[in-house]
């Protein structure tokens, strides 16, 4: 299902110009090299750290209309 997902937001123009994660799926990895997106994997929680008093999210619309980041503050 995710690699459709990415497939789709690369074909209506709403992906992501890049991935970040700390773990990747397989499925998600297939997703972005289908797409040619590109994705790292495996980098350590504090690359992804903006601030010590919070995170960034990205997390889909559910809409299929893309994805809506957050920041969440003092986790």
């Amino acid at each position: 299902m995710a690699t459709y997902v990415i497939c789709q937001l690369k074909t209506k123009g709403l992906a992501p110009v890049g991935m970040i994660n700390i773990r990747s799926e397989p499925i998600v990895a297939v997703g972005a090299i289908i797409s040619g997106i590109p994705l790292v994997d495996r980098v350590t929680e504090e690359i992804l750290r903006v601030e010590s008093e919070g995170w960034w999210r990205s997390t889909p619309t559910g809409t299929g209309q893309g994805f809506r980041t957050d920041w969440l503050a003092g986790v």
